[in-house]
């Protein structure tokens, strides 16, 4: 995730939807007062100090960074993800875990280990759990905000540069950043495992009980970001994007993009990160074998 205040904008990582690919792309735009967890380099260092003090993760959901941020300047600030169709991605999980269970990295993902077919996968209790670090939920868990609100943005992996060039346009507005911006527009994707999709789908078309576990296990994805359920007539072509991709919906837009904050506003917002309640207190130093009062410790912290 990152939160730009630079640039007055946050993304939210969704697992397993290119998060990585797009904040490696997007960490070219951070200053000195940006935040990145996960994702980057940097962001996977400071990763832990941030999860333990703020409750801010690599995949923390729009309502986590809001209740973090505070709904006034979260509000202000342009917010995005990007999802992925719920076939892929849960193709992209199995391998995904797999390749962590080689590389005897991860002891969470051992209940994985017998489940070498991907039908199996689907099968298994695993999948119809949250899975490590809740990698298996549903997109909308991340993209989800209080009753009728949402996040101003939300692009699709199938349409990849096209989405992240609108991003920028959006929130890299002013100097030499701005001139360059479609310098940025194409992502490197990383962490790719759905290279021949065709073969995902003639697998899908042969165990048909994985298929409707899939469907079932994410149909709010379906229905939210415009996925069509695969067709299980194996001559009818299956078109992988969503349907404002192909041209059948209105291609999302912003209207009116969110200004920065302020003066004024900033002030009234509070400082830009609040303190994960429920922290220990601190004490002053001892006087004669007693605690002294200590500083006094406020409720928000830069």
């Amino acid at each position: 995730m990152i939160i730009n205040h630079t640039g007055s904008f946050v993304f939210v990582h969704v697992p397993k939807a290119a998060g990585t690919s797009i904040s490696r792309l997007f960490t070219r735009f951070s200053t000195y007062r940006d935040l990145e967890v996960g994702g980057t380099p940097l962001g996977e260092a400071v990763q832990p100090f941030f999860k333990r003090r703020f409750g801010l993760a690599k995949h923390s959901t729009a309502q986590e960074i809001e209740s973090v941020m505070g709904a006034q300047r979260f509000g202000k600030y342009f917010t995005f993800a990007f999802v992925r169709n719920p076939y892929t991605r849960a193709f992209s999980i199995f391998n995904y875990l797999h390749r962590q269970q080689d590389r005897k990295t991860l002891k969470t993902v051992a209940a994985v280990s017998s489940l070498t077919e991907f039908g199996a996968f689907v099968r298994s209790e695993y999948f119809a759990g949250d899975g490590m670090d809740r990698i298996l939920r549903p997109q909308t868990f991340w993209t989800d905000l209080a009753a009728g609100q949402a996040l101003d943005f939300v692009g699709s992996v199938e349409a990849i540069d096209a989405d992240v060039a609108y991003v920028l346009r959006h929130t890299v507005q002013s100097g030499s950043k701005a001139a360059h911006a479609d310098e940025y527009s194409e992502v490197q994707a990383r962490n790719r495992s759905t290279d021949n999709p065709n073969a995902l789908w003639e697998l899908l078309r042969q165990d048909p009980e994985a298929e409707q576990l899939i469907f079932d296990r994410y149909q709010s994805d379906f229905e939210r970001f415009g996925y069509e359920r695969l067709n299980m007539t194996a001559t009818v072509a299956y078109d992988e994007r969503r349907l404002r991709d192909r041209g059948d919906q209105p291609h999302l837009k912003v209207i009116d993009i969110k200004p920065a904050l302020s003066p004024e506003e900033d002030a009234a917002a509070g400082p830009l990160i609040q303190q994960k309640p429920g922290g220990k207190k601190g004490g002053g130093q001892k006087h004669g074998g007693k605690k002294g009062p200590g500083a006094k410790r406020g409720k928000w912290v830069a």
